[in-house]
């Protein structure tokens, strides 16, 4: 029985490999439908690549309300595998701007918030809507938690 497997599985192989090269037609000319194909391996992509770093302005607010409680702005640049965001952020009763930075690698972030009392450190998670240009964050700290919704300038 398994001596009529295996013939049968070596002759329907056979059979898919030969008609495979007999129904298949090479393209000629680079065309496809009377259209040029163009060469990826050869020709460099224009524009493929994203900018190194971006401009996010936006509000935050804490998790209990969904009212924003103040607005930040900051830079991302892009450092190989991972990205580092840069920027200031306010609230909207006092005017004074508090520092931060975050590592931002694969919806993940990692930052500190450097403040008058001291260095809170910050974890969370971002996600980027490409069509929006948004950049939406869920953080956390030691006592707080709250969102983030910034829009990506170029």
């Amino acid at each position: 029985m398994k001596k009529k497997q295996i013939v049968f599985a070596l002759l329907s192989i056979f059979i898919l490999t030969t008609s495979a090269l007999v129904f298949a037609t090479p393209i000629e000319n680079n065309l496809v439908d009377n259209k040029p194909v163009i060469n990826t391996k050869d020709t460099p992509p224009e524009n493929d690549t994203p900018p190194d770093s971006v401009k996010i302005i936006g509000a935050w607010g804490y998790m209990d309300d969904r009212t924003p409680d103040g607005y930040f702005g900051g830079k991302i640049i892009r450092k190989g595998r991972f990205a580092v965001f840069r920027g200031v952020f306010n609230e909207t009763d006092s005017d004074n701007r508090t520092p931060f930075i975050c590592i931002m690698k694969k919806g993940y972030l990692i930052g500190k918030v450097t403040t008058d009392d001291g260095i809170y450190r910050v974890v969370g998670l971002y996600r980027i809507d490409r069509e929006k240009h948004l950049l939406k964050f869920k953080w956390m700290t030691a006592k707080l938690d709250g969102w983030a919704v910034g829009r990506i300038r170029l």
